[in-house]
């Protein structure tokens, strides 16, 4: 089973993930793409903020096909990932929302060789609380540069993807602590 976190950036994804693996090492928990897909500052910060919509989702998408590859060689039957198929869709979408159409033509035909969320959860806070978070980030926080109208996009994609028909649950994280999103995120989370 696969279970996906989702949000637009500063929503605390990657904190919910650490703490949860720390608690629960029966579960392979990750992102959703090889890490060299992310390392490469200069070809992550193109894919990111100078291709078109769909040049990046393709980027991405071929990532999320060697990210199977790599999970299916594991032995975990619980796998909890860092972001989703539906990430680089929400990317896509904020930038161009008229890509979404071809995008989801072309995951009907690609679906068997990614990883399709059984469950998505979407983490959402408002987009001051989520600048503020992503201030303080160590590193990394160059590649969080959403302005407020891509960000109303994504969070606007997830809603349409709800739907759409697809497991989504959302969990507000706006003034709380991670341990209380862990208490949300664990409590609703059923293997």
């Amino acid at each position: 089973m696969i279970v996906a976190i989702e949000g637009p950036n500063g929503v605390g994804k990657t904190s919910l993930m650490e703490a949860y693996a720390k608690l629960n090492p029966d579960v392979l928990c990750q992102l959703c793409v090889p890490g060299i897909y992310m390392n490469n500052h200069d070809v992550k910060s193109y894919m990111l903020f100078e291709a078109s919509a769909l040049g990046s989702a393709f980027y991405f998408l071929s990532g999320l096909i060697e990210g199977k590859v790599l999970n299916e060689k594991s032995q975990y039957s619980k796998i909890l990932i860092d972001r989703s198929i539906w990430s680089t869709f929400a990317a896509a979408y904020s930038k161009d929302e008229t890509s979404i159409i071809p995008l989801f033509k072309v995951l009907e035909e690609i679906q068997s060789y990614i990883h399709l969320p059984d469950k998505t959860f979407v983490l959402h806070a408002s987009y001051e609380t989520c600048t503020k978070r992503i201030g303080k980030k160590l590193a990394g926080n160059n590649f969080d540069k959403d302005d407020i109208i891509q960000f109303n996009k994504k969070i606007s994609f997830y809603n349409l993807l709800k739907q759409r028909g697809n497991d989504i649950t959302f969990i507000d994280t706006d003034n709380k602590t991670k341990e209380e999103v862990l208490i949300s995120f664990s409590n609703l989370l059923v293997w």
